[in-house]
């Protein structure tokens, strides 16, 4: 569905908070493929879960805004 394979971290935080994948789904098919990869690329499954929560949270606080720049800045606090 969205051009690349989803972890694991990421499918079931989208399964649990419909507000999340409601957004994810709103934003283009580009958007969703740069998220999917900032989400995959860690290689613990800790960081990829804090990674989604992270995405999830900056697109709550924007509305579902992408702004890339505050959401690496939110990335490096993670």
């Amino acid at each position: 569905e969205y051009g690349m394979p989803l972890c694991e971290e990421l499918l079931v935080l989208l399964d649990e908070d419909p507000d999340f994948l409601s957004q994810f789904r709103k934003l283009t098919p580009g958007k969703q493929r740069n998220l999917i990869y900032i989400i995959n690329k860690p290689k613990s499954s800790e960081l990829r879960l804090r990674t989604a929560i992270a995405v999830a949270g900056h697109l709550a606080a924007n509305k579902g805004k992408l702004d890339f720049k505050m959401l690496n800045e939110a990335l490096k606090s993670k």
